[in-house]
């Protein structure tokens, strides 16, 4: 319908708004020529009505007669404007009007429309089916209304840029401006108005429609709500099962006596109609076929015994065909005659159903059991498993699944025929979902224990986090998960005992679903992994091959298998999260709703930032990026090459180029946003509080960066000295300098300290460094011979420079020694530590060969009443020789000091 209403015709009279408007702006000229020839004396009083500027007669004749030479009276001038308008606007005018009026048209039926969905929302008998069909083609609509409306933006802004370029009218008292400017100007401004308007009104259809969506998801979601939440009366009420024995036992006995009676003339030959024998026969059919399958694949692949440790491949490989064997064939095999008998337009009575149900019933379980056997492998040896489960976990494992998958046919088998051929009334309906959601609770509440989810343990654990390869890893958060899901099965029997049997029925299919749902994702994502360390890790066969196709290697393999299980993953994740949002309620519309508002985006101020806009900006930012990084490795291996730069320049130049890329790649993606970058003040506000509150030490060494490259007090390979840490210049960042030390360690230092604080730079103007060593000789020495010997040494050195010439300083007369220095130059810098070592090696065998001796500290002592000392030191050895003698001698009895005393005990 939005289609219809807003064609090419309504767009055809956005565009030809304008072959109207120059008949009124005739009409309106006529109307002032006359206002002025009234009042020929004040022609400045006269104000106009419209945008159209006032105009004098006498300038329009002073015009028209330069144009012709002639002098017109008002009343040639009214014709010939009218001629003009006949002869030029008259057709267009036609076409006009016959769009303006094919829009309105559109509009009322827009308006019908709208009014008609609303009628039926406001009606209380509505269906679901029809409010969910009413609410996708008001959708439809505001979609195609919004488009067509954003189509015929484009127009509103070349109006306004072609006003633009006539700017405004001239002011009241200024000189008027040429008649066919202020006509243009008219034409402009009312074909605006008219494209606005119609902008307006598409917008104004458009609102409504999104306001009646809402209003039919709001009573979609209550009608949900209501029905799940409505209370009944107790399933083990008394009335309810004195109501529901009866009815329950003439179920069963309906579909105990169905089958029989349509045997008895199958028997005597008096076949029924409703009996589906070609199906039947189709089935024998399928079976013949499918057992042999079967148990050739059974026979082919086999969990053997005897391998201990099988392959990883072939353990895959094993579960996958073993799962096909005992899952999908079968499956297929009862899925051929269901399909028959479903397609069969014949009715099939309540004994086709029961076929219908029994067929559905096998091809269920069997694919169920099937998949579990092949995943659990419970009557195999554990090394064949793709789990890590324990012998008896995976076995009681398998029979709680295999209990839970008969207890849900069981349940099927008796419904669908009974619900579609018998009257059944609400009382037994209650008990029966009461018993099946309770039975459905205990076996999904004997699924958690964490007894059943035992695994082996491990021989070794894995380097680095690694996952086990070929194993499928529990996750994390198994405990929460358990007791989330024991809440929800407690709430299932308790919900329909105090009358909620809707809530409670709801819970079970969704917890059902969601784990086969769940199930089914975990499968895929651990054959993904699997399947993709495999590939990685395999050297030989079609593994190499597409090994080397992906470019993996030893070095980068984990690497790459952790964006593609990212990759898989993100897409599992999506589409379980639509599945399970479809399970518990959440509408398709809703979630087309959702994505569609993250693809449009939302709204900050006048600012709408959506999905698409956010993938460009990043786009954009990394192609940015990748240029700039290209640019600076053009820099480094071909530019600067071929120039005289030294390092430093170059390191500068390269890091300037990296702050410019990096600064135009941000805004490119600002702008990409649809950010206006004109509102630098806001901008800079935000920078101020952000820097005023933290971000003034970050910002400082930024500032700090820049002056460095800037001034290049120091530059990369620079020996500089900053406190108590010297080395060379690594790398200038944004925020530090990286300084490696001679002990080839790296020493971060903010870049505001090597502003701020002292700094030392041994090769910021050139290379050239002065070495000074300092010896110290004995007194006695002959000093011009030491002073020839230090100079030899200096000048024999290869590395030591001639001019400026060495030269030897006699420093001082020292407590030991007689000091002197040598001092020369050198032209690296760097070369400092090994030529000062050298000149002292020779510098020592000099003094040797000469006789010349580096005498060490002396010292003299002064001792005052030294004959007194040493009478005391011999009294002292005296009395020690005495004590010694008794201690060796204990017959001669204690000291005299001890005598008369008790001896020791």
């Amino acid at each position: 319908m939005g289609r219809l209403l807003f064609s090419h015709d309504w767009q055809k009279g956005l565009s030809n708004g304008s072959h109207g408007s120059f008949h009124r702006v005739s009409v309106l000229s006529r109307a002032r020529i006359r206002q002025v020839n009234r009042y020929p004396r004040r022609p400045q009083r006269i104000r106009q009505s419209s945008p159209m500027p006032c105009v004098r007669l006498r300038q329009i004749l002073a015009t028209t007669s330069r144009m012709n030479r002639y002098v017109f009276t008002p009343g040639f001038a009214i014709a010939a404007l009218a001629v003009l308008w006949i002869l030029t606007w008259g057709a267009p005018l036609a076409q006009e009007g016959t769009a303006s009026d094919e829009s309105e048209v559109r509009i009322a039926q827009w308006n019908r429309a709208l009014d008609n969905a609303e009628a039926v929302v406001a009606d209380e008998d509505a269906s679901r089916t029809r409010l969910e069909r009413l609410l996708e083609e008001v959708r439809a609509l505001e979609l195609e209304i919004a488009s067509l409306s954003k189509a015929a933006k484009p127009k509103v802004a070349e109006l306004r840029e072609l006003l633009e370029a006539l700017g405004p009218p001239p002011e009241l008292g200024k000189p008027p401006e040429d008649v066919s400017v202020s006509s243009r100007r008219f034409e402009l401004e009312e074909r605006l108005a008219l494209v606005e308007s119609r902008i307006k009104q598409a917008e104004l259809h458009r609102t409504r429609a999104k306001q009646l969506a809402n209003k039919i998801l709001e009573r979609l979601h209550a009608e949900l709500t209501g029905f799940i939440f409505e209370r009944g009366p107790s399933p083990l009420s008394l009335p309810v099962l004195k109501s529901a024995g009866p009815h329950l036992m003439f179920v069963l006995r309906q579909l105990y006596e169905a089958p029989l009676e349509v045997w008895m003339p199958v028997v005597t030959g008096k076949v029924r109609r409703d009996l589906p024998l070609s199906a039947a026969v189709l089935a024998v059919l399928m079976l013949a076929l499918g057992i042999p399958v079967r148990r050739s694949l059974l026979r082919r692949f086999v969990r053997d015994r005897n391998v201990a440790q099988p392959s990883f491949g072939r353990r895959l490989k094993t579960a996958v065909m073993i799962g096909f064997a005992r899952g999908v064939v079968p499956a297929l095999v009862m899925a051929t005659p269901l399909i028959w008998i479903i397609a069969d337009p014949t009715p099939r009575g309540i004994v086709g159903d029961m076929v219908v149900a029994m067929l559905f019933i096998i091809m269920f379980v069997a694919f169920g059991l099937g998949l579990a056997r092949a995943a659990l492998a419970p009557y195999s040896p554990s090394p064949w498993r793709l789990t890590t489960l324990t012998d008896e976990s995976a076995r009681a494992l398998y029979r709680r699944i295999s209990l839970l998958l008969w207890l849900a046919a069981v349940l099927l088998f008796i419904e669908y025929p009974a619900t579609r051929h018998l009257e059944i009334p609400g009382e037994l309906a209650l008990f029966y979902d009461f018993i099946g959601n309770t039975v459905f609770a205990i076996i999904l509440l004997s699924l958690l224990p964490g007894r059943l989810w035992h695994t082996l343990p491990r021989e070794k654990e894995p380097e680095s986090g690694e996952q086990p390869r070929g194993v499928l890893r529990r996750p994390a958060l198994g405990l929460p998960i358990r007791l989330a899901v024991a809440l929800v099965a407690i709430a299932i029997p308790i919900s329909a005992l105090i009358g909620y049997t809707n809530l409670s029925t709801y819970l079970t299919d969704n917890i059902f679903l969601t784990g086969a749902v769940l199930g089914v994702l975990v499968v895929f994502h651990g054959l993904a992994r699997d399947v993709t360390t495999l590939i990685l890790d395999r050297e030989t066969g079609r593994a190499a091959t597409i090994r080397a196709t992906l470019g993996a290697t030893d070095s980068n393999r984990r690497i790459m298998q952790f964006w593609l299980m990212l990759v898989f993953d993100l897409t599992l994740f999506i589409i379980g999260a639509l599945a399970l949002m479809s399970l518990w309620g959440v509408s398709w519309a809703d979630m087309r709703e959702g994505i569609k508002a993250v693809g449009e985006g939302i709204q900050i101020g006048g600012l709408t930032i959506s999905a698409g806009d956010i993938a460009v900006a990043i786009l954009v930012f990394v192609v940015m990026l990748a240029i700039t990084r290209w640019f600076q490795r053009v820099l480094e291996d071909r530019v600067f090459p071929q120039t005289s730069l030294d390092i430093g320049v170059r390191h500068s130049l390269k890091t300037v180029t990296g702050y410019v890329g990096l600064t135009l790649a941000v805004f490119m993606a600002i702008a990409a946003l649809g950010i206006d970058l004109s509102n630098l003040a806001l901008i800079a506000g935000a920078l101020s509080v952000g820097i005023g509150f933290g971000l003034q030490s970050i910002v400082n060494n930024f500032v700090s960066g820049l002056i460095l490259l800037a001034e290049r007090p120091i530059k990369v390979g620079d020996w500089v000295v900053v406190g108590q840490h010297q080395g060379y210049v690594k790398r200038i960042n944004v925020r530090a300098t990286e300084i490696q030390t001679f002990q080839r360690s790296t020493v971060i230092i903010p870049n505001s300290e090597m502003v701020s604080g002292a700094l030392v730079n041994w090769t910021h103007k050139d290379t050239y460094a002065r070495v000074e060593i300092k010896v110290g000789v004995a007194y006695g020495s002959d000093t011009e011979k030491v002073r020839d010997i230090l100079l030899k040494c200096a000048h024999d050195h290869p590395r030591a420079n001639a001019w400026p010439e060495p030269f030897v300083l006699f420093q001082n007369f020292g407590e030991s020694s007689l000091d002197f220095e040598l001092r020369f130059f050198i032209s690296q810098a760097d070369e400092v530590f090994r030529i000062g070592s050298d000149i002292r090696f020779a510098i020592d065998k000099g003094f040797r060969e000469n006789g010349i001796t580096i005498p060490f500290p002396q010292r003299d002592l002064h001792i005052q009443d030294i004959d007194r000392l040493a009478d005391l030191m011999s009294n002292d050895a005296k009395t020690d020789g005495s004590t010694r003698r008794q201690r060796n001698n204990p017959k001669d009895g204690p000291p005299a000091s001890q005598k008369g005393q008790d001896a020791p005990t």
